[in-house]
């Protein structure tokens, strides 16, 4: 029983432990993962450093992390995908799609606050902490070792909501970010509206890594 126990203890208490792991990493360490993962997947992405579009993300996000502890690096990728994600350590990468679908550099500022917030607060580095302690003892408590489908389903969804949390929290931190710099927060609310008409039959709130653009919106 100790297996399950100390799994239920860990869903219970996982931003916690996991914040509690996490100040004891340093900063150096984190961007040198963030940097080694980036590496890693650079030959899967069409990188485009020239250019009008990278400037203006360059520049966006040099004014949105002035200060700040990490050393960013801002990344656009030739991929219609509506898509922005971000790298422990400050690697933050922009897809085409999403820039193209902004409508004004307001919009494209709040998705890149956003994603710089992902990096202030840790995220990446957090999930990678939790994740890496529900799939061992998921494995200790059920003897899946393997990674059996079932197994990665479980841990997935179990780790979901984690995921939503850190979603919000960023929302609401890149929000005041932009009002702090003076950027017009509404271009981040206008952004929402976007996604959830792109979004259609968009699967359930409980199936999803991110809330709902319309809650995210409101």
């Amino acid at each position: 029983l100790l297996p399950l126990l100390l799994l239920l203890a860990l869903i219970w208490q996982a931003d916690r432990i996991a914040s509690a792991i996490a100040t004891h990493i340093p900063v150096e360490q984190e961007q040198q993962l963030g940097r080694r993962v980036f590496a890693g997947m650079r030959p899967t992405l069409k990188i485009v450093d020239d250019g009008a579009d990278a400037a203006l993300v360059r520049s966006l996000g040099t004014r949105l992390t002035q200060g700040s502890r990490f050393r960013y690096e801002f990344h656009v990728a030739d991929n219609p995908a509506i898509n922005a994600f971000a790298l422990p350590g400050g690697v933050i990468v922009v897809h085409t799609g999403l820039i193209r679908d902004t409508q004004r550099p307001e919009e494209l500022a709040g998705v890149l606050a956003h994603e710089v917030q992902h990096v202030e607060l840790r995220h990446s580095l957090k999930s990678v902490i939790k994740e890496t302690g529900l799939r061992g003892l998921w494995a200790a408590a059920t003897g899946d070792i393997g990674g059996t489908l079932a197994g990665q389903a479980a841990v997935k969804l179990t780790s979901l909501r984690f995921s939503r949390d850190a979603e919000r929290e960023a929302d609401t931190a890149g929000f005041a970010t932009l009002v702090k710099e003076d950027i017009d927060p509404q271009g981040m609310v206008d952004f929402f509206g976007t996604m959830q008409r792109e979004a259609g039959a968009a699967p359930p709130a409980w199936l999803s890594t991110h809330p709902g653009s319309d809650a995210r919106q409101q």
